[in-house]
């Protein structure tokens, strides 16, 4: 009996120690830089704000310095950088890593080309990078691919083809995609531009700030002001907006 205690004793002590352990510790910590990092630097992620993305560097810089050969610490140190304005070597890096077939890379290589951000703005190189980074299945590029059809850059303006890129989108996963379908409401782009339209508008638009989804309003007010719509049509649309009927009179 006593041979027993004694090693279950030892055991307890054993575990305790492994816990306590530095590199148990050092595991943990690397989790923890690694899970924030892939947290605040996500694809998916709609904030234009700096103090936001310095805090995105310095998880990533901690995830980098923990796990230097990993493709994914130095993409997401990269789209840190790149939404910190820090263009010249965020590019490089990912220029590195689209050599390499690394799909996202390439999408941060056709925004930066579409928009000239830290290149000279060029929409025939912006479409390259996308369609290479489509071949690869890759759900954001198809939803960049569906801007550029919806602005006509560097293609023919075509709303259809734009939709059917950001359902596509939204099919594999990539969840601003679903914040593209308003637009096409209003633009008619295979939805048609009437009272139930705009509710069904209004829905999404609801759903996309419940998400905490930045611009919003912005669009609602200058597209009601172009378009003209009616306060009848806006009714329903209203009541899902604001929870309940306009005030009359």
């Amino acid at each position: 009996m006593k041979l027993f205690n004694s090693l279950a004793i030892a055991s307890l002590f054993l575990t305790v120690s492994i816990v306590n352990s530095p590199a148990t510790a050092a595991n943990a910590a690397t989790s923890a830089s690694e899970a924030n990092c892939r947290h605040l630097a996500r694809d998916d992620v709609d904030i234009n704000n700096l103090a936001y993305w310095r805090d995105a560097l310095a998880a990533c810089e901690a995830y980098l310095e923990a796990e230097p050969s990993s493709i994914d610490a130095r993409y997401f140190w990269l789209a840190s950088k790149f939404n910190l304005q820090q263009y010249e070597p965020a590019l490089a890096g990912f220029e590195e890593l689209a050599a390499q077939g690394h799909a996202p890379s390439m999408d941060y290589l056709a925004a930066a080309s579409a928009y000239g951000f830290g290149r000279e703005r060029d929409f025939n190189t912006a479409l390259s990078w996308l369609r290479k980074a489509r071949e690869a299945n890759d759900p954001r590029s198809a939803d960049y691919l569906g801007e550029m059809y919806k602005l006509g850059w560097g293609v023919s303006q075509d709303f259809v083809m734009a939709r059917s890129y950001f359902e596509l989108a939204e099919r594999l996963g990539y969840i601003p995609a679903r914040d593209r379908f308003p637009g096409c409401i209003w633009m008619g782009s295979g939805f048609r531009s009437t009272p139930s339209g705009l509710l069904n508008c209004f829905q999404l638009q609801h759903k996309r700030v419940m998400r905490g989804r930045q611009r919003t309003s912005h669009f609602f007010t200058q597209e009601v002001l172009e378009r003209k719509i009616t306060p009848n049509a806006l009714l329903p649309c209203w009541t899902i907006w604001c929870g309940k009927a306009p005030p009359m009179g």
